[in-house]
Parts: structure tokens; C-alpha cells; sequence
């Protein structure tokens, strides 16, 4: 990859031809992770250098949402038309829910004899921001993905990856899953979605040839309809290469197991053999509580004596009887504010709570 460029895009208020509003599209649509779609318009009026950018709506229709800057589109169109691939990411969106929003991109530009594949070869090792897919949808034992991601998944935590190329729809397809090990997931198939189609075309043969590919949550955010809970991550990709030499100096490391199914939730295009490697266990996510240790923490300094903190937990009868014996004559709250600072205090299911 020789050049990396960061930009605004402009004419993102105007409305479409076609009567679609561009910021209605980028409101609901455009997402940080996402990726855009570059168009040369040679026959523009106003601009014959001009490239239009468009957003992938589903998985057929692309609308546009405005263009690359005068200046910039002048030195990028000869290079799109020698035949150049140029890549566009979604970086954030700026601006307020009554005010313009703008969409801040960043620009890969590849060399002119590069291929596609070269170049994600050579990105194995790097890192890419996306948005998961498909996690509206419910998994074959009839577990909801929205409810896995809103209970397992975290900023922070490491969600791993598996190519199901016997999917007949999709034969890249490459699948992202939690790891929620205690109840009630343990059981479960906790797959949250998939990678988005273009990363997914350069990943599934890395994974087939034994690398990795991981994902480090960055954030959860709202969807378009306002419901949904979609998940941007950091996608780290390492090499077959870079594998071998990691399972080599540490021997100890082991294969993700593939999850298994049950006769009756034995999926319709079941998951690969394919061994997949993965980091150590101890970078995986485990079910934490939706509640904050922060203000537990509060509410016991304040109100420990009556057991306030427990009622916010889901204690109740811990609760009740914090408050018939003043927090067990205060022990029982000296006790309590260590147990939250350490991080071993629990909400009613028995998962700690959040940081």
C-alpha cells in the first residue's frame, strides 16, 4: 500500500435525482467501519475529474452520499483510470442530529500493478475497522445474536473468526463469534455475525492457509433504526507465516475448538473443519454484568448500610437484611467496598459487574 489519505466528503446535504436525501442515507446507513464505493464521473458538467462516492445500502443497492473534494479528485482520477484500486473507509460522522452530518474518510490507494490479492497480502498483519453484519439475525439453536452482544460483547474484548465456506450463498463467508463461557451460554451456538463481504473475500483463504483473524471490540453503537445494537471492531489479520512462528515459540497455544451442534441444531451449511488458530484463552471475553461497578461502588460508600448497593444489583433479600442490621453492624459494608474494589462483587445472575 503506497499512500494513505484522510478526507472530508463534500456535497453530502444535496438531494439525489433519484428524490433520496444524502443525509437521510448517511443517518441511517453509513456507519464508522463501513466501506464506500468509488465512482469516476467523467461526464459531470460541473467537473470532469469528479469521483462520486456511494453507500452500500444492502447487499444490491448503492446510492450516493456525495464526492471527493475538487483538489483531491484531481490527482486521484488519472489514477483510477490507469487502473488503480482505491479503497474508502469510514473513519466517524461529525456534526449534531439537527445540524449537517459530515462523514470523515480515509483513502488507500495501491500501487498500479498491485492486485487486489497482493495487497491484502500484504496487509495480513495490519489492522482494518469494520462493522459486523448480520447480527440482527437469530443463530440455529434460536438464541438471539442481539441479546449475545448485548450481555457477552464489550469494548475491549477479543471475538474470533471462523470461514464457513461450505455456505452455498457465500462460499467466503467467515463468521464472528464470542466466547461466553459461563451459564447460560456455554451451550449455545454464540456466533454475533459475520465480516462484511469485501474483507471477508481476503481473509477466508489467509484462515484456510492457518493464519488468524481476530477482532478487538472498539465500540457498540445504535443502529438506523435506533433498536439494533451493531458492532465496529479492529480487525487483526496475521499471516501463515507470522502463525507458524508464533505456535513455534509458544508450544503451549492451542487451536479455537469449532463449536458443535446438537442433531436437532445441526445447521443447514454446518461450519468448516478446518482447524482455526487463535490467541490464548485468556484474551477471551467471559459474560459480564450490564451494571457498573462504579456506581455500585458509590452507592455502598453512601448508602451501605441499608444495603442500597445490593438492591441495585438485584440482591433484594441481601438487601432486606442490610438494612434490618445496618450492613451487618458496618462489617458487612467495610467488607462490601473491598469486595466491589477488587472486582469479585456480583449482581443477582452472578456475573461481575462492568468496569
Amino acid at each position: 500500500m503506497s499512500q494513505t489519505i484522510k478526507t472530508k466528503l463534500r456535497s453530502v446535504s444535496v438531494t439525489n435525482p433519484d428524490g433520496s436525501s444524502r443525509q437521510d442515507i448517511i443517518n441511517r446507513f453509513v456507519k464508522p467501519g463501513d466501506y464506500l464505493e468509488l465512482k469516476r464521473e467523467p461526464e459531470n458538467p460541473y467537473d470532469t475529474n469528479a469521483l462520486s462516492v456511494y453507500a452500500n445500502i444492502d447487499n444490491e443497492k448503492k446510492v450516493k452520499i456525495g464526492y471527493i473534494g475538487r483538489d483531491l479528485a484531481v490527482q486521484l482520477s488519472p489514477l483510477i483510470d490507469s487502473g488503480k484500486n482505491i479503497r474508502c473507509l469510514v473513519l466517524n460522522k461529525t456534526g449534531e442530529a439537527d445540524q449537517t452530518v459530515g462523514v470523515n474518510c480515509e483513502l488507500s490507494l495501491l500501487e498500479q500493478k498491485e492486485t487486489k490479492q497482493q495487497s491484502d497480502e500484504k496487509e495480513a498483519d495490519k489492522k482494518n475497522i469494520t462493522k459486523i453484519i448480520g447480527v440482527t439475525d437469530d443463530n440455529f439453536d434460536e438464541h438471539s445474536r442481539q441479546e449475545i452482544i448485548r450481555k457477552c460483547v464489550h469494548p475491549g474484548d477479543i471475538l474470533y473468526t471462523l470461514h464457513e465456506k461450505t455456505d452455498i450463498n457465500n462460499p467466503h463467508a467467515v463468521a464472528v463469534f464470542a466466547d461466553p463461557d459461563p451459564e447460560p451460554w456455554k451451550n449455545c451456538d454464540y456466533k454475533i455475525g459475520y465480516l462484511q463481504k469485501e474483507l471477508a473475500e481476503f481473509v477466508a483463504p489467509i484462515i484456510d492457509a492457518r493464519g488468524k483473524a481476530v477482532c478487538e471490540v472498539i465500540q457498540k453503537t445504535a443502529g438506523a433504526d435506533g433498536k439494533t445494537i451493531d458492532v465496529i471492531v479492529d480487525l487483526q489479520i496475521h499471516s501463515p507465516e507470522a502463525m507458524s512462528k508464533y505456535y513455534a515459540e509458544n508450544p503451549w497455544a492451542v487451536a479455537r475448538p469449532i463449536p458443535s451442534y446438537s442433531p436437532a441444531q445441526q445447521p443447514v451449511y454446518p461450519v468448516s473443519s478446518q482447524p482455526q488458530p487463535a490467541a490464548p484463552s485468556r484474551n477471551y471475553t467471559t459474560i459480564t454484568s450490564d451494571l457498573s461497578k462504579k456506581t455500585a461502588m458509590l452507592l455502598c460508600v453512601f448508602g451501605g448500610f441499608f444495603g442500597i448497593h445490593y438492591f441495585y444489583v438485584g440482591r433484594v433479600g441481601r438487601g432486606l437484611l442490610y438494612m434490618c442490621t445496618i450492613g451487618l453492624g458496618g462489617f458487612g459494608w467495610i467488607a462490601d467496598m473491598i469486595s466491589i474494589g477488587v472486582g469479585s462483587f456480583r449482581d443477582a445472575s452472578g456475573a461481575p459487574l462492568r468496569q
